[in-house]
């Protein structure tokens, strides 16, 4: 079944960099492909590059960090196209490639919005699909932790939808080196909803890919008249 594009909706409000992100992505990263040095070091915004951030203690907010059984039917994926930029290889990302990161982006998904908003539990935790720089990060930033994810909700989601694009940057010997993958969820209630859009950052380790950093805006609609909150953030490598 074909899942409308949420971003294309009356009602969904891209935010002023949405149609820029993937450029800014690749523009941090393309020229460290170029020169071979893509992706050797992880610097963080607002992380020191000697140790990570120290978690604050009593006032952290987190976000369910273990939910989800695979993909349920209730969350209706639709993948956008995908294409890659670089300096030679192949002009399409290879098929194993895209399936795997794919898979990351959707358990994402599931994990760190479908689950806690649903309540519907499962086995995957958020640690296995980011780089523990970003967990770190997360850990000590509740504000950026909110907008990464959703806390669990005493009124539970009854469906989603979620479309998915990947912008791959390859490295010269034709090897993916780097992932933009460009996401817009949308979740509802019955009454309010709560939706999602912006870019991931992904990178290639141990025949997987992790999440590195994001670029995204949240919108938080509680149906009942008051005001939909928007929230953005930007943690990048």
């Amino acid at each position: 079944m074909t899942v409308p594009d949420v971003s294309a909706r009356s009602d969904f409000v891209a935010p002023a960099w949405h149609h820029r992100g993937i450029r800014y992505f690749i523009a941090r990263i393309r020229r460290p492909l170029i020169t071979g040095l893509i992706l050797t070091t992880t610097v963080f915004a607002g992380c020191s590059s000697d140790a990570p951030p120290k978690a604050t203690p009593t006032t952290a907010v987190r976000i369910s960090t273990t939910t989800a059984a695979p993909p349920t039917a209730k969350v209706k994926f639709s993948n956008g196209p995908s294409s890659v930029v670089g300096t030679g290889g192949p002009a399409a990302l290879a098929a194993a490639d895209e399936k795997r990161a794919r898979q990351v982006v959707q358990s994402y998904i599931n994990v760190a919005s479908w689950a806690p908003l649903s309540g519907q539990p499962s086995a995957t935790k958020l640690s296995s699909l980011i780089s523990s720089e970003l967990a770190a990060y997360l850990e000590a930033h509740p504000d950026d932790a909110l907008v990464f994810g959703d806390q669990v909700s005493t009124t539970k989601a009854t469906a989603m939808s979620a479309k998915v694009t990947l912008h791959a940057i390859m490295n010269p010997d034709g090897t993916p080196g780097a992932i933009a993958a460009e996401i817009a969820t949308r979740s509802t209630n019955g009454r309010g909803s709560t939706k999602r859009s912006g870019e991931l950052l992904l990178r290639p380790f141990d025949g997987t890919w992790h999440i590195i950093g994001f670029q995204l805006a949240v919108t938080r609609d509680p149906g009942d008249g008051s005001q939909a909150a928007t929230t953005t953030t930007k943690v990048a490598p």
